[in-house]
């Protein structure tokens, strides 16, 4: 496996963590359609959080990982949500939100996590 791969991976398993102490239910993890794909889908306070995870091995902090998320990226999420929902028609009138979880550090003790609410 790509060591990006890797990096991508327990970031999204340090995001996942994360989401689930702040009270969040993980309802699927790396659903896949055609040409798009959403790292987390997760239920908070009766609100579906669609989730990209952007992880990256250093802290440096010189460079900002959602300048890796552009529209094409935010459309294919929205493309996927759609057919998760067509899936599970009982979440079909949840407010949903676009949100983004950024993990520096992975690997470290104490990586440095961000949430970051698309909808605001």
């Amino acid at each position: 496996m790509k060591q990006s791969n890797v990096i991508g991976r327990l970031g999204e398993n340090e995001a996942a963590a994360y989401l689930q102490a702040a009270g969040h239910k993980i309802l699927c993890r790396n659903y896949r359609i055609p040409g798009a794909e959403i790292d987390i889908l997760s239920m908070k306070d009766h609100l579906l959080y669609i989730i990209e995870v952007k992880a990256s091995k250093g802290m440096d902090g010189d460079s900002d990982p959602l300048e890796r998320v552009d529209g094409r990226k935010v459309m294919r999420m929205k493309k996927a949500a759609g057919r998760y929902l067509s899936e599970y028609p009982a979440l079909y009138y949840s407010e949903m939100r676009l949100a983004f979880i950024t993990v520096e550090g992975v690997g470290l003790k104490t990586p440095r996590i961000q949430f970051i609410d698309g909808s605001d």
